[in-house]
């Protein structure tokens, strides 16, 4: 009644791809409830915790005066300063563009920033666009005009009251640009202690 056959059950094993694809997806499992298992415990912990880190904060605030007094002094004075947007007005800026391209066709625009207050800039932010021969804009950098410290790169430190300072942006199109339009985006000026040039 029964057809019983000798034949054998051969297993294949897997190839390369199917093995690689098995454990890719063994290990995406395996990270996905990890990840879920983490982010609860961590909402869980800080549900329980701003308590904590309100106060935390808070204590921060309080010992913000004693941090500064353990910087060193050109650090400590560095973050002694001030939003100060209606400096702006003692600010006289004035921008142009080199009067030859270079081979690659690209030309350099030049920015000069003269300080006629009597205050020192420790930042200052600059857009220079540049502008076609219609007035719209096609290019435009990001530059720091004045920076708290010095270093080297774009860090050109702060710019001292009646003082000027000359800088150059590289890379404005002979094609595109005819006119640079520089524009002011943040001003900050140092406010720390003024000492009297006498008692020195």
């Amino acid at each position: 009644m029964f057809n019983h056959s000798d034949g054998h059950i051969v297993k294949k094993p897997l190839g390369f791809f199917a093995a690689s694809a098995l454990g890719l997806s063994a290990v995406l499992v395996t990270t996905i409830f990890s990840a879920t298992g983490i982010a609860l415990y961590g909402l869980r912990v800080v549900d329980k915790k701003t308590g904590n880190l309100i106060e935390l904060v808070q204590e921060a605030a309080r010992t913000i005066p004693e941090l500064r007094e353990a910087l060193p002094p050109a650090l400590a004075d560095a973050i002694e300063d001030v939003r100060a947007p209606e400096y702006r007005d003692s600010l006289r800026v004035s921008a142009g563009l080199s009067a030859a391209a270079e081979p690659r066709g690209w030309r350099n625009a030049t920015i000069e920033i003269e300080n006629k207050g009597s205050r020192t800039i420790s930042l200052l932010s600059m857009r220079i666009v540049g502008l076609d021969q219609d007035g719209a804009p096609t290019q435009e950098r990001q530059v720091w005009a004045a920076t708290p410290l010095q270093i080297d790169g774009d860090w050109r430190g702060p710019l001292l009251p009646q003082e000027t300072r000359r800088l150059v942006v590289r890379g404005f199109s002979d094609k595109n640009v005819s006119r640079i339009v520089p524009e002011i985006t943040e001003v900050r000026v140092w406010d720390g202690p003024i000492q009297n040039a006498s008692a020195m």
